[in-house]
């Protein structure tokens, strides 16, 4: 992360910025405080007592600017900003500079740099060219200028790499240099994280002290122990090219620190470590990292002994033939500013190391040279963005391949490994996220979230997401992959976007254009369709990663709702939308948060549309489609017979809701001009002949419930089409199958003329799909 080392009288001592101003003894103790705990880099503890300070006294410039350090370097630059733009604003409308103001206008650079903002950085800081500034302030802010320009030339020229935060050896604590084998089979790294060997002891910072890590590329980290590890810091410092020599870095308390050297055994345990010589570690200073070439016979190493070019340095120290390290040779890469971390490959010339010191974009970036016939190395170049960020990118270490390599990077206080994968072909995702209010239609741009999902799997895909401009970012993808899009911004509704593997073959870019939906109470309304499987009720991955996001959203916000509507297949449909329901039940969501059946949009088919609404907007859904239903009821007369069935070879019928029939034979009575046919039908066990009989005896006897009911005889006509068009399988493996031959034993109902309202017969409820026959014909005639 680029830092700004104000060389302005900004931070003036404590005492003297107390006396300058009237301040009850209290604040002034509290202010004094806060100041002691900001300079110590205790930023948040001393943003506390600011926020405490600011609320009683909201006009104070001093505890605004102040504030917004802290909040600058605890990674709330939005905030910072605001905080700066208050004194900026004073000074606008005063034109009385004050001793803060020059050093708001430089800390909001800052910000916008650490936000990519990089046009609006360089902006600000050209505004510093019109004040009366001192000759090292000049030059502080030219160096400001060209590393918002440097960084803004590295930023546009975006590299197709993929960059992936390595969950699984990141634990909140400081995580950092990962060390591979070769093969990169292998990894070590160093932690401050719990369960090292010195136990619950804490170091001065307040952290526990660091230890070397092992992962197996599987499993979960392990502690290296004793004895590589200590009771006090001992930190990945290096790996020989074939994992036998551990070099390792350790300190004590307020000790400059030094190199050692750990060697494999033959029962694969490292050996007790060995210090290096006397030079390699120097007194009164800092060796931390360690690189041999592949012959083993010199030794790259980072230093901030006296003699060299400034600040940290690399080094290269050629073994002797008495096996010790002999004099070091400052290498010509170097720079005043640092260096660290030297790395080189299995080839011998290729060479990777980090500095603050080149073209960059801020911070410690990553670098990389070749080693000429000369022994000098030729010009470092900048690995690019997304590797080098405007953090502080360092301990770069690739595999043997270079298809992989894993690096540190560092936010604010807190270190994390990532991966970094240099695939051969890669896809291109530009999405530009839009947003909208529920009830208009215009559209603006939102800055969101992008998460990446591989629906065929749990794993995190591959995959980097690059915010070229406000609202608009390019995501890296490997195209091997079905992956699901996720567009989120607290706030609003999400939006997806689902891109198969079909969909990229060929291409190198796809373009996307999500919208989002504000939440506004009453108002909030967000529809979007899932797809099936052309006649299957089981959930796609898709989907059901559809539904997970869903879930996600319901969870964290308890103002929303969701409905599921299917379309209008109530075979099918019904199914696909119950299977819905109990998947989000299963994932917590209550039962009183899911509705169904509320769109009035026709939905195609294989598609079911959810709605996110509101607890207000819902009810406004409900209100319309009981509406839209009175509609339908003035035009139509609808009944519900629902599997009127009968047991093999009888003729008297089950039915699952005999007031639907009942609702029938009302109509009828009411309405003598309209008249329905009952046609019955038999499974295929038996002789033709026999089944027409017994297929007309089950609709005379559907027609003399119906008789019983006060229907008129001349309203109900019978017919009996035995075995004839078989709405289910009568055989499975060409055996006859009860569990599906049972829905062929039923009667059907068809309307011959209509009464006023007119008459509408639903007559099956969902089959399963492994029964249905696909030559069933609703209309059937012999």
């Amino acid at each position: 992360m680029k830092k700004i080392v104000l060389i302005l009288s900004v931070l003036v001592s404590f005492s003297s910025l107390i006396k300058a101003q009237e301040k009850s003894i209290k604040d002034a103790k509290k202010f004094n405080e806060a100041l002691e705990l900001l300079a110590n880099k205790k930023y948040q503890a001393a943003d506390n007592l600011l926020t405490e300070l600011s609320d009683a006294d909201k006009e104070n410039l001093d505890y605004i600017f102040y504030k917004g350090i802290c909040e600058l370097n605890t990674g709330k630059e939005d905030e910072a900003i605001e905080h700066f733009d208050k004194i900026i604003k004073d000074y606008d409308e005063t034109k009385e500079p004050k001793k803060i103001t020059k050093g708001a206008y430089f800390y909001k650079a800052e910000a916008l740099h650490n936000l990519y903002r990089f046009d609006e950085e360089i902006d600000i800081l050209k505004q510093l060219n019109n004040f009366d500034l001192k000759d090292k302030e000049k030059e502080q802010l030219k160096k400001a200028i060209t590393s918002a320009e440097n960084a803004k030339e590295i930023f546009f020229d975006f590299k197709p790499i993929i960059v992936t935060r390595l969950d699984i050896l990141n634990s909140g604590y400081d995580d950092h240099t990962p060390i591979p084998t070769s093969d990169g089979k292998k990894l070590y790294f160093t932690s401050k994280r719990p369960g090292g060997v010195s136990g619950d002891a804490l170091s001065e910072e307040g952290k526990y002290y660091e230890d070397i890590w092992f992962w197996d590329g599987e499993h979960e980290p392990v502690n290296v122990g004793p004895p590589v590890n200590t009771f006090w810091h001992d930190a990945t410092g290096g790996l020989s090219l074939d994992g036998k020599t551990l070099f390792i870095y350790r300190t004590k308390e307020k000790e400059a620190g030094d190199l050692y050297a750990a060697v494999l055994n033959s029962d694969n345990k490292w050996g007790d470590p060995v210090k290096l010589g006397k030079n390699i570690n120097k007194k009164r200073a800092v060796e931390r990292h360690a690189a041999l070439s592949p012959d083993g016979k010199k030794l790259y190493f980072s230093s901030d002994a006296a003699g060299g070019k400034g600040g940290r340095d690399i080094w290269v120290s050629e073994l002797q033939s008495d096996s010790t390290w002999g004099k070091p040779v400052n290498l010509n890469i170097n720079t005043e500013y640092d260096e660290e971390a030297p790395y080189m490959l299995s080839d011998g010339i290729t060479f990777y190391f980090s500095s603050k010191g080149y073209k960059g974009m801020g911070g410690y970036d990553i670098f990389k040279c070749m080693l000429q016939n000369d022994g000098t190395f030729s010009e470092p170049q900048n690995v690019g963005f997304p590797v080098n960020t405007v953090e502080d990118d360092v301990f770069f270490f690739p595999v043997s391949s270079e298809d992989v390599a894993y690096f540190t990077r560092r936010k604010t206080d807190n270190a994390e490994i990532y991966k970094t994968i240099f695939p051969d072909n890669t896809l291109i995702v530009e999405s530009n996220v839009k947003a909208k209010e529920s009830d208009d239609d215009d559209l603006y741009p939102l800055p969101a979230d992008i998460t990446v999902f591989d629906v065929n799997s749990e794993e995190e895909p591959d995959a980097y997401t690059l915010n070229v401009e406000k609202a608009k970012y390019k995501t890296v993808i490997i195209p091997d992959k079905n992956y699901k899009f996720l567009y989120d911004k607290e706030g609003y509704v999400f939006d997806t976007e689902d891109i198969p593997v079909r969909d990229m073959t060929g291409k190198k870019v796809l373009e996307k254009e999500p919208v989002l939906v504000k939440i506004e109470q009453g108002k909030t309304e967000k529809f979007k369709n899932m797809s099936f499987n052309d006649k299957s009720v089981k959930l796609t991955d898709y989907t059901k990663k559809e539904l997970d996001i869903i879930a996600g959203k319901l969870a964290e916000n308890d103002s929303l709702v969701v409905d599921l509507s299917a379309g209008k297949n109530p075979d099918l449909d019904n199914e696909r939308k119950q299977k819905a329901v109990d998947y989000l039940k299963n994932k917590g969501i209550d039962a009183n948060r899911i509705y169904t059946d509320l769109s009035p949009r026709d939905i195609p088919a294989n598609k079911m549309e959810y709605t996110i609404y509101d607890t207000e907007s819902v009810k406004k859904a409900i209100e319309n489609k009981n509406n839209n239903q009175t509609t339908i009821a003035e035009k139509f007369y609808i009944v519900k017979i629902e599997n009127l069935l009968f047991k093999f070879d009888k003729s008297v019928f089950n039915i699952e809701n005999d007031e639907e029939l009942d609702k029938l034979c009302k109509y009828l009575k009411d309405n003598p001009q309209a008249a329905v046919e009952l046609i019955g039908f038999t499974d295929a066990v038996g002789s033709s002949v026999y089944n027409d009989k017994l297929s007309e005896r089950r609709a005379l006897a559907v027609k003399k419930y119906m008789l019983a009911k006060g229907v008129a005889g001349k309203q109900i006509k019978t017919a009996g089409f035995g075995e004839d068009n078989p709405v289910a399988y009568n055989k499975k493996d060409g055996k006859y199958y009860e569990p599906s031959k049972k829905y062929n034993r039923r009667v059907e109902f068809r309307v011959i003329s209509q009464g006023n309202p007119k008459l509408k017969i639903i007559q099956f409820k969902t089959l399963p799909d492994e029964y249905k026959h696909p030559d069933y014909k609703p209309d059937y005639k012999r």
